[in-house]
């Protein structure tokens, strides 16, 4: 792989996004991690990720055309992030999150359709096991951020995106 890979990871509050990227940094399950504000900005070998809190009363209809971190992030995001992130880049993946909450599950779908109708950015599709595997039946990868199961499976599956 030649460039970095642009990944804006989002989900509902509490869906493990952070604890995800926590876990490539260190490698282990951080139980009394605190919720993330904002934006945070995570690099793991090729892949530059931005885990951000959206905000879920959003429609459809309010954007079209996302290219940068900064198209997602002026309408999307939940909170102010200011120079948290360089919301330049040009955004290559986006990563969708939910766990065992069905309402996650309700927001991955709302979610998903929305960047499929603003753009034609891939999208993969990521299950958080917290207690019970209940992922959505058209899940791209079922991962356990607490066990740190299958989440060198789910970096192969982006890194085949990119070749």
């Amino acid at each position: 792989m030649s460039s970095i890979i642009n990944i804006v990871i989002l989900g509902d509050k509490g869906v493990g996004k952070t604890t995800f990227l926590q876990q490539l940094e260190y490698g282990f399950y951080n139980k009394d991690h605190c919720p993330t504000k904002g934006a945070y900005e995570y690099e793991y070998d090729d892949c530059h990720f931005f885990d951000i809190t959206v905000n879920s009363d959003i429609t459809i209809h309010q954007y079209k055309n996302i290219k940068t971190i900064d198209d997602f992030t002026e309408k999307l995001c939940m909170y102010d992030i200011e120079d948290e992130v360089d919301r330049e880049k040009t955004i290559d993946l986006f990563m969708i999150m939910t766990n065992d909450e069905e309402k996650s599950h309700y927001f991955q779908t709302m979610w998903y359709e929305m960047i499929r109708y603003s753009s034609n950015i891939p999208i993969i599709k990521v299950h958080n096991i917290f207690t019970k595997n209940n992922a959505p039946p058209d899940t791209t990868c079922t991962i356990s951020v607490k066990y740190n199961d299958n989440i060198r499976i789910l970096l192969d599956m982006i890194y085949n995106i990119f070749p």
